[in-house]
């Protein structure tokens, strides 16, 4: 992976993880099964997940072990404009510079062309990175599950990268912060094995990329049962 995609991130991730991962492990106490399908990942994957809290990459990264960390990771966010909503941490944090800096990439909504819009983690997984994506597009807070969006089957056909699918449970984010200093939650983390497109699919069509992505998040919910 080249210096100049991994250096800016890297750095602000290693200082935060270091914080993050002491809170993780006392008061979520995760419990996480299938390290060992992290073992012959070699250059870069696509990391995808359930996403049932804001904080997701934040959580999800800070409870691997050590030896089974994989960094820096980036992960796809939609542009500031999108987080207007969410008052000023939209705007301060949110789609900014330190959200940048903490290895976010921005996905340009309502442009039908998936090279354009995730033109940025085409690159970063074409320099050997790690892009870790919700198959939904954005946090689940009910038990319904929504359809996959194409992105995951597009940047994996185009890269021939394996997805990595991962079921997270115990930080749902209704009550989270209340529930979490009391130690009432308890993480629990299933690692599948690695899935390429290539072995199911051979066209590259919208329509492809979308039945490859809503089978990653079918894999994803599977694990947790």
């Amino acid at each position: 992976m080249k210096k100049s995609y991994w250096l800016i991130p890297f750095i602000p991730q290693t200082i935060l993880r270091i914080f993050s991962k002491v809170i993780v492990l006392i008061f979520l106490r995760p419990k996480i099964r299938g390290l060992e399908n992290l073992e012959n990942l070699e250059g870069g994957f696509i990391l995808a997940s359930n996403h049932i809290n804001e904080f997701d990459p934040v959580i999800l990264l800070s409870a691997f072990p050590y030896r089974s960390y994989f960094w820096p990771v980036f992960f796809v966010a939609m542009t500031k404009e999108n987080y207007k909503h969410k008052g000023l941490r939209g705007r301060l944090i949110y789609g900014g510079f330190l959200f940048r800096l903490l290895g976010a990439l921005p996905a340009y909504l309502g442009v039908k062309d998936y090279a354009v819009s995730l033109r940025h983690h085409l690159e970063a997984l074409n320099n050997g990175g790690i892009d870790y994506i919700f198959p939904e597009g954005k946090v689940n807070l009910g038990d319904k599950k929504r359809g996959a969006k194409g992105g995951i089957g597009f940047l994996a056909a185009e890269t021939d990268r394996p997805v990595l699918p991962v079921y997270i449970s115990g930080t749902e984010y209704n009550g989270f912060w209340s529930d979490l200093f009391l130690f009432k939650r308890k993480m629990r983390i299933v690692v599948g094995e690695p899935i390429f497109y290539n072995d199911s699919y051979e066209d590259k069509s919208v329509q492809s990329f979308k039945s490859f992505s809503q089978d990653v998040l079918n894999n994803i919910f599977n694990l947790g049962k």
